[in-house]
């Protein structure tokens, strides 16, 4: 599933999401009917995309390992600066 948000590319005609938590909130959403049946999830991005990767990976996690659940998953980053940079 690739992610094209509002406000870019083919959805410029669409008020942008301009907070980080509103971005990962939707994607985390459409990502929702995905985990709920299990299956292996990559995460990759690449510049803005790779902190959206980044939060939306750890969101995924935190959700997962509250409701005992694990999800076979990986994430690659690409072109961003460290988050504790």
């Amino acid at each position: 599933m690739a992610v094209n948000l509002p406000g870019r590319e083919s959805r410029i005609d669409e008020a942008p999401l301009r907070e980080m938590t509103q971005i990962t909130t939707a994607v985390h959403d459409a990502l929702r009917e995905w985990a709920a049946v299990d299956r292996r999830l990559v995460f990759f991005g690449y510049s803005l995309g790779a902190v959206v990767a980044f939060e939306v990976a750890a969101r995924q996690w935190t959700e997962l390992a509250a409701a005992r659940r694990w999800l076979q998953s990986r994430a690659e980053y690409s072109g961003s600066a460290s988050i504790a940079a």
